[in-house]
């Protein structure tokens, strides 16, 4: 949790050490009024009603007489203040209501006083689209189970049996791609015009 630091006319605020400081002196504030200090500074020339105060100072499982848990708490930041009720220079009361920090407040954290650097959040790494990780691979064995094939055939053809005189001619058909995916029709025409060289090499003419 960061450390909140208010800044008010002469005074600071030092909310992690519960210090009121001013000038070379400095003031060790009780947990609830530190509380109720904090919410009128972090609304400055606004109104703070005693529920909100209520909410801020005691868990809401807490049993205890807030109303007068608020006015002790009063009493005792006004008092570190050097504030009066009758005359305030810092907190108003509004009758039955709440009460009103007057002055404005300048919030800083201890670790921009110290001029240190913000913390950086983690970059999380790019999300893998994993299903066309699949595709692609699947497709490269497809690829690479058909350049098998082509091989097995063209060694197959180069038999001398083939080379026979009954065998005038080959005709070599172009591929059809049996994929679902259209775009792959450049793939079929690639290794048809493949194969048609390789049965040239072999047998010539007839071809």
């Amino acid at each position: 949790m960061t450390n909140k630091i208010y800044k008010c006319a002469t005074f600071e605020l030092d909310v992690a050490e519960g210090e009121l400081r001013e000038a070379d002196s400095s003031i060790r504030l009780q947990e609830k009024p530190l509380r109720l200090l904090s919410a009128l500074l972090d609304n400055p020339q606004s109104l703070v009603t005693r529920e909100q105060l209520r909410d801020r100072m005691w868990d809401a499982r807490t049993v205890v007489n807030f109303e007068q848990g608020i006015n002790v708490a009063i009493k005792k930041v006004r008092s570190a203040l050097g504030d009066s009720a009758e005359n305030p220079r810092f907190i108003e009361t509004v009758a039955k209501r709440g009460y009103r920090f007057l002055l404005p407040v300048e919030t800083v954290t201890a670790d921009a006083e110290a001029g240190g650097s913000p913390t950086a959040m983690p970059v999380s790494p790019p999300s893998i689209d994993r299903s066309s990780v699949r595709r692609r691979s699947g497709w490269a064995l497809q690829v690479g189970l058909l350049a098998v094939i082509v091989a097995a055939i063209v060694a197959t053809l180069s038999v001398k049996h083939f080379e026979a005189p009954r065998y005038r001619s080959l005709a070599v058909l172009a591929l059809r791609n049996l994929s679902p995916d259209g775009g792959q029709e450049f793939l079929a025409d690639g290794i048809t015009e493949e194969l048609r060289p390789s049965f040239r090499e072999h047998f010539g003419d007839r071809v």
